[in-house]
């Protein structure tokens, strides 16, 4: 048996990721991940599969995919990230990290100037050597100095006096439990008295 009717076979180019932005994040999870890549299907229902776990994505365009954000797991290490389309096509797999949220534990000093410019040595644990070390004055984030896995050094951006939260971040998005750091009024001297010793 066979039949006259004509048959559509449509050819589609494979999807590819190029990265995940950001490439890690904390192991409680929560990390909102933006993957970039080439050929996502349009129009097709879509997941992120972090492991065993799938999580609902949302195709922006050709070369953007937004996935819900990622689980907690119990573990620190590398993870096999892919992005699964209805059509049956899917992605080949990336690699997202999972690293132990960082802890502030003091900060010295825990005072500076309004004006800014006040360097502040953050102890604690879980700090990355990474080019996304961040710390963050309220809303204002500034880069970070690595010292070693327990220290940060961070130069304080202007700001308006009073009590402001400092907090920071391995993958500049993230951003871990707040120490509060007091913002204050520079006391510059008018005159000296005497101006002059023996």
């Amino acid at each position: 048996n066979y039949t006259s009717e004509e048959l559509t076979f449509r050819y589609v180019r494979d999807a590819t990721i190029h990265r995940l932005e950001p490439t890690s994040g904390p192991s409680g999870g929560g990390t909102a991940v933006r993957v970039l890549g080439e050929n996502f299907r349009l129009g097709v229902k879509t997941t992120c599969r972090f492991g065993d776990i799938v999580l609902e994505a949302d195709v922006i365009d050709e070369t953007t995919i937004l996935c819900a954000s990622t689980p907690a797991v119990m573990f620190k290490g590398v993870i096999d990230v892919k992005v699964q389309f209805d059509d049956g096509m899917h992605t080949p797999t990336s690699q997202f990290l999972y690293y132990e949220p960082s802890q502030i534990e003091w900060i010295e000093p825990s005072t500076g100037s309004e004006h800014g410019g006040t360097v502040v040595t953050i102890r604690g644990t879980g700090f990355r050597q990474t080019e996304d070390l961040r710390c963050k004055f309220d809303s204002v984030v500034v880069m970070s100095e690595w010292i070693d896995s327990t220290t940060v050094h961070c130069k304080t951006p202007s700001h308006a006096i009073g009590h402001v939260d400092l907090s920071i971040s391995n993958n500049a998005i993230d951003f871990g439990a707040n120490i509060s750091f007091q913002y204050e009024t520079l006391m510059e001297p008018r005159s000296i008295y005497p101006s002059r010793g023996p």
